[in-house]
């Protein structure tokens, strides 16, 4: 798998400095690890299409278009499209933790805090950096473990990101994708 993967999903992205910002991220910060694993280990909580060699790209790249698409809906028209397509592409940077051996399940706090820290060093506005944090912090929802629950507030003007990021997770790995087939 090369960095290349996602350029599409990237040029999605109109804001210049969010999409600069966010591919030296990818360059400098996410974990090579990210680029070939499978989007789960035991195979339990995704589809077969996400599973296996470059798995975790291919969950992604579902997650930004469930963003497109949820974007469309009334209840989400307000969220910048900028800022959660970058949440969905950053979402699961970590989820082997910063080392790769093994799932983290406080990979929505370690990819958050990693995000946010960075984009604070590239003097990304405050309010573009904190819609894609708070994203990534929650994209688990009612999952969410006490690394993120201790860790990161939900705070009132970030609920539509929150809500809408654990959506396109949620529909992007669900099993009912594997009837397709079989129908």
């Amino acid at each position: 798998m090369e960095k290349t993967m996602l350029n599409q999903e990237i040029d999605r992205i109109q804001n210049t400095q969010l999409r600069e910002t966010l591919i030296a991220y990818f360059n400098h910060v996410v974990p090579d690890y990210f680029w070939t694993i499978p989007s789960s280990s035991s195979g339990k909580y995704h589809s077969s299409f996400d599973s296996g060699e470059g798995g975790l790209v291919r969950h992604t790249k579902m997650c930004v278009l469930v963003a497109e698409e949820l974007l469309r809906l009334e209840e989400f028209n307000k969220i910048d499209p900028d800022c959660m397509y970058a949440a969905m592409l950053l979402h699961d940077s970590f989820k082997h933790g910063k080392d790769g051996r093994h799932y983290r399940a406080d990979h929505p706090r370690l990819a958050a805090d990693a995000w946010r820290d960075f984009a604070k060093a590239k003097e990304l506005p405050e309010s573009i950096a904190m819609a894609i944090t708070y994203a990534i912090a929650w994209h688990s929802g009612q999952w969410s473990g006490p690394s993120t629950r201790d860790n990161f507030e939900k705070p009132a003007a970030y609920m539509a990101e929150i809500k809408c990021a654990h959506l396109c997770d949620y529909i992007a790995s669900r099993g009912f994708f594997n009837k397709i087939n079989t129908l």
